[in-house]
């Protein structure tokens, strides 16, 4: 029986320089490569599996956010106590970036970009925990922001997805 070789032998010794592992290259190769992670092309310039790669990296981020904050909400350890409402909306969402994910489907994804948005309007209206001091509060609700922000690109992917070309073929 023939050993199989490890996948990642090539890129080890790609990446090899005579002063160790070239970590610019792993920069280049996962955080920011053209190909897999295009968080600044304009959608007009994405392709499918540029859009693709970005469409599963929100719903994995946004689908294990809010799986985690629906266990924490429905459980008495939350913060405020048991929130029922807030859990199952929260659960939604989570469905929502698993729909996304398999079927590119605009509405999942508008359901996914508003729910940070809703989630900074639930601490607006309900109020922070009370633990929280006044720079963990202005900090969570920009990181929200952000997010709602993003999101809006992401609508935009999922409604350009039936329009965009598929990714050239590799030589």
């Amino acid at each position: 029986m023939r050993r199989r070789r490890s996948r990642w032998r090539h890129v080890l010794r790609d990446a090899k320089t005579d002063k160790g592992i070239d970590w610019s290259y792993f920069f280049k190769r996962y955080v920011w490569d053209d190909e897999t992670t295009p968080y600044f092309f304009p959608v007009a310039r994405l392709h499918r599996g540029q859009a693709a790669a970005e469409l599963f990296a929100y719903t994995l981020f946004v689908g294990i956010l809010f799986f985690f904050v629906a266990f924490l909400t429905s459980t008495a350890r939350a913060p405020s106590g048991p929130a029922p409402a807030m859990s199952l909306y929260c659960f939604s969402v989570a469905c929502a970036a698993v729909v996304l994910a398999m079927t590119k489907y605009p509405l999942a994804a508008m359901w996914c970009a508003a729910s940070p948005a809703a989630l900074l309007a639930y601490f607006m209206l309900a109020g922070f925990p009370p633990r929280l001091g006044a720079v963990d509060q202005a900090l969570i609700a920009a990181v929200l922001a952000l997010i709602t922000w993003y999101g809006t690109r992401v609508v935009r992917i999922a409604r350009a997805w039936p329009e965009l070309p598929e990714p050239p073929e590799e030589e």
